[in-house]
């Protein structure tokens, strides 16, 4: 006779991992529960603690035989849940038991990129000192470091540098984490630091993607202008022209030409004209 009752005992196993009731996490296995059951994105009660953070019922679920590598959907790994969760507890736990710290989504992104994409250092420094790749590609060519970059995570940042990744890496698009930290959308999460970092650890300022642009243009056109000052105190060139002809002064005033001259920024003006310097 057909009955619902293991898909809803699955689903209570998978509350009680969300929740961190150990006790109830397991009586449900000792009932006899499949402590490799899945929801309907395929994760498994393991993915749920681990995003969660509930070290203890991790181990429960290990103990009883929960698989380390389980997919979900998306091909993620409970590492990848943890790791983009920054819960650094249960990634220990996932990692003495096994979990492979490089494991790749249907994306490609590895733990160390979600943990990157998250800003979560402390998760990004244990998932180096385990030996996670600092320059893994994922599907479009770019590795933890642009991801970081992207974010402006500075902390992230400096840790994956003093690691040696490669600042000079470029995705598909020939960008590098330079280029990214210059394209940054979020006005408020701008760092210049990282930028300085960059540089510092040996970005090429002055390196280009496919289509000819360097950081300077980019920055230019999200109108950044603490960006282009810190990138052309770096060495950044007003002259530089990308495939379309233009000069970083040139994309600005494209992404302004509908604003009056009142609504400009005056400093991204005389900046990119080269005046303040000497270009």
């Amino acid at each position: 006779m057909f009955t619902t009752k293991p898909v809803r005992a699955v689903s209570d196993l998978i509350d009680a991992c969300c929740t961190g009731d150990r006790k109830l996490a397991t009586l449900l296995l000792t009932d006899g529960v499949n402590v490799n059951g899945r929801d309907w994105a395929d994760n498994s009660p393991l993915h749920h603690a681990s995003s969660a953070g509930q070290k203890g019922v991790s181990e429960v679920l290990l103990a009883r035989g929960a698989n380390v590598e389980a997919r979900n959907k998306e091909k993620k790994s409970p590492l990848h849940l943890a790791a983009a969760s920054g819960k650094g507890d249960v990634a220990e736990v996932l990692l003495k038991k096994g979990a492979d710290v490089n494991a790749r989504d249907q994306h490609l992104w590895t733990p160390l990129h979600w943990a990157c994409f998250g800003g979560h250092r402390r998760m990004a420094a244990l998932l180096v000192e385990k030996g996670a790749d600092r320059n893994a590609p994922e599907i479009y060519g770019s590795t933890p470091l642009h991801v970081a970059a992207d974010r402006s995570h500075r902390e992230v940042v400096s840790l994956l540098l003093a690691g040696n990744a490669k600042s000079g890496e470029a995705d598909i698009d020939g960008r590098t984490a330079l280029h990214y930290a210059a394209e940054i959308r979020n006005r408020e999460g701008v760092d210049r630091r990282v930028v300085t970092g960059l540089v510092e650890a040996g970005a090429d300022v002055k390196a280009v993607d496919r289509d000819n642009n360097t950081a300077l243009h980019l920055a230019a056109k999200r109108g950044h202008t603490g960006l282009v000052r810190t990138l052309l105190s770096l060495g950044a060139s007003t002259t530089a022209t990308n495939s379309a002809s233009q000069t970083p002064g040139a994309v600005y005033d494209a992404q302004t030409s509908r604003f009056p001259d009142s609504m400009k920024d005056k400093d991204m003006v005389q900046l990119l004209s080269g005046n303040i310097f000497g270009q």
